[in-house]
């Protein structure tokens, strides 16, 4: 190996889509504060 780093970046759910995780997180994070979201 060369010793050349790299830094993988996916911002757009090219390789994982986590937009039903951060609605997850959100739910929870609302729900904490008594604001009720419903999830679809």
């Amino acid at each position: 190996m060369s010793g050349d780093s790299a830094f993988l970046f996916d911002l757009d759910g090219t390789l994982v889509d986590s937009v039903y995780q951060h609605v997850l997180a959100w739910r929870q994070a609302l729900e904490a504060a008594g604001i009720k979201l419903s999830v679809w």
